[in-house]
């Protein structure tokens, strides 16, 4: 028995099928020529600076994969210091005075009722 339509399912699933969906199966996909094939040609393009090399495709000779990783310019982290600047770095001590403009709000007051 042939498959009817070009359906590969066997008559018997078809009929099923089509009892299921309560009418006859209609394909969507019936102009064959109107989809892509699943092998493709090469593509034809036109010549350029590369031509005349064989295998050499768009990604290969793409120049934006050239760039490299950037470059460091300024290292962060601690700076080395001489021995001349550590010393006068010891010499220099200053207190921090906690100066606030205003009274500080107690938090932990008991609020009065």
């Amino acid at each position: 028995m042939s498959v009817r339509g070009g359906d590969r399912l066997t008559p018997l699933m078809a009929h099923i099928r089509d009892f299921l969906l309560r009418r006859k199966y209609n394909n969507a996909l019936r102009y064959a020529y109107d989809y892509s094939k699943r092998t493709q040609p090469p593509p034809f393009l036109p010549y350029g600076k590369y031509h005349k090399l064989s295998a050499n495709d768009y990604y290969v000779r793409d120049d934006r994969r050239a760039c490299g990783p950037p470059l460091e310019i300024f290292e962060y982290g601690p700076k080395r210091l001489t021995e001349k600047a550590e010393s006068l770095a010891a010499k220099e001590v200053s207190k921090s005075v906690d100066i606030l403009p205003g009274i500080k709000h107690q938090w932990d007051a008991p609020v009065p009722s």
